[in-house]
């Protein structure tokens, strides 16, 4: 890509979706929109008014209107994907690798392998036992056909794609440098349930969802919620080495919905480690104006996952 082409990216999150635009090489459009039903399969499949207005969100996102179809870069929530962490046997050569993981990822999906989409990388740090440790991603081929169509039918074209987890944690790492031997967790407040990113050697190394419960209408209670986060990385972080004890690792950073800045409060009261909101504009380059803007300084934690896919192929976006 030229370094100054212009560049959109649309999140498509479970209750919002966010949009980022950037012109030469800097941040210059911004925009957000809650969801009134849940981005979910089920209501892409079965549903075309639901389609549709989730495509209306889109086109009102992007300020797309008749004419020549804009290429995207579009993440989707990893709700949508399975994500597994895999060792594989010390020595073997690449056709052996990837033979292996295709038959892991076969282990875990319930359709045949051939409705996947899979892709494979190795990660910077070995499995307990010292051999090489990889990630699988898996998406089925009709949710990307369907994300394809919804785009489409907003009148985009969807030239990338990613998922969230990794989007962010780029987001994260470009903004937030760290040694390399550094751990973190990335915590992200969802409606209803919350996702722990874990990543050591400033990589990605394991996401675990813990779901809780509200009534109807009403914030659950934050004490009792922070109770459970804590209990919950407590087991993380023992169970997968990532430390001794949860104030033994190096950052914890935060991303969700209205809850998160109540969450991070009450975190940063319990733990002696650093708990920050994640800032993904921190060091990327934005015209004066979006620096200024309601959209900049209200919540800016939830274009992550925009600005994320965009580093992916505009790096130059990152302040030098």
């Amino acid at each position: 890509m030229a370094p100054s082409q212009p560049f959109q990216s649309v999140a498509l999150h479970r209750d919002r979706f966010c949009f980022v635009g950037v012109e030469s090489n800097a941040v210059n459009e911004l925009a957000t929109k809650i969801l009134e039903v849940p981005f979910e399969l089920n209501r892409l499949s079965i549903n075309n008014m639901e389609r549709e207005s989730f495509a209306a969100v889109i086109r009102q996102l992007t300020g797309q209107k008749n004419g020549k179809k804009k290429a995207v870069g579009v993440v989707i929530h990893s709700d949508l994907t399975l994500v597994k962490a895999v060792p594989v046997g010390l020595g073997l050569d690449e056709k052996a690798v990837r033979s292996q993981l295709t038959w892991e990822a076969d282990q875990q999906l319930i359709a045949p392998l051939s409705e996947y989409v899979l892709e494979f990388e190795r990660l910077p740090v070995p499995a307990a036992n010292g051999n090489p440790l990889y990630i699988i991603v898996m998406v089925r081929k009709k949710i990307i056909q369907l994300i394809r169509t919804l785009i489409d039918q907003a009148g985009l074209h969807m030239k990338y794609l990613d998922v969230d987890i990794f989007s962010t944690i780029r987001s994260l790492t470009t903004n937030y440098p760290m040694q390399k031997d550094n751990n973190a967790v990335l915590i992200d407040i969802q409606k209803q349930a919350v996702k722990f990113i874990l990543l050591r050697h400033n990589d990605f190394y394991l996401v675990h969802r813990m779901t809780y419960k509200s009534h109807a209408g009403d914030h659950p209670d934050i004490p009792d919620l922070v109770d459970k986060i804590v209990k919950e990385l407590k087991r993380l972080v023992f169970g997968h080495n990532l430390a001794q004890d949860v104030n033994d690792i190096n950052r914890i950073m935060m991303i969700g919905e209205d809850l998160v800045i109540s969450i991070q409060q009450e975190l940063k009261s319990r733990l002696s480690v650093p708990v920050e909101l994640l800032n993904p504009f921190r060091n990327i380059k934005m015209n004066n104006r979006m620096a200024k803007s309601k959209e900049m300084t209200e919540h800016p934690e939830r274009y992550s996952a925009s600005i994320g896919m965009i580093l992916k192929y505009v790096p130059a976006l990152a302040q030098a």
